[in-house]
């Protein structure tokens, strides 16, 4: 199992953890404003179905990465020569659907965000009914099972790429054409 960071994710790392506020605002924006955007915005639609401003959802989870002395961040180890991006989206759905089965509370500040407020609005039964109809209407099996297997399931990208009978890298792909294809589908419902 390699694990290995890229250079250019150790200096987004360490421009996140950075106290010069420009370096820092730099960094946010490249990994949360152009990096992970398409798959926050997919968070955005389809668990909160709107609900939610983006950069709630940007701030919810930078201070969930940011906790404990960014005990989250420090987590992350390249392994299988996973960029930054790819396994901050695996922390992102995990983190939001988390949020879900802990009763729609996070248990890292004790104060009651926008965003709390927001999510208790919304049930579980309605937020699998809306991810289900959404991935009954995709045409391409190999994209459904992706999403399922990754992001639903939670399972590691080379174990989806072996019972997939493809590479580590197809994964990635897919799974980028996946969410891209369910965000369509699931915005003209």
């Amino acid at each position: 199992m390699e694990c290995t960071i890229r250079e250019f994710d150790h200096v987004i790392i360490r421009g996140l953890k950075s106290t010069d506020p420009n370096v820092q605002n730099r960094c946010v924006h490249r990994v949360f404003y152009e990096d992970v955007e398409p798959l926050l915005r997919s968070i955005q639609c389809s668990l909160f179905k709107g609900t939610v401003e983006y950069d709630e959802l940007v701030s919810e989870l930078y201070f969930f990465l940011a906790r404990n002395n960014w005990k989250v961040l420090n987590s992350f180890t390249g392994r299988n020569g996973a960029s930054l991006s790819t396994w901050l989206s695996h922390v992102a759905w995990r983190f939001f659907m988390a949020y879900y089965k802990k009763g729609n509370r996070v248990d890292y500040t004790d104060d009651i965000s926008v965003f709390d407020r927001q999510v208790s609005t919304i049930s579980v039964d309605e937020m699998r009914m809306d991810i289900e109809q959404t991935l009954s209407r995709m045409t391409n099996e190999r994209y459904v099972s992706v999403i399922r297997l990754l992001i639903i399931e939670g399972r590691e990208t080379e174990e989806v790429a072996k019972m997939l009978n493809t590479t580590i890298q197809n994964i990635y792909n897919l799974k980028h054409r996946a969410i891209a294809s369910f965000i369509e589908l699931y915005q003209e419902s």
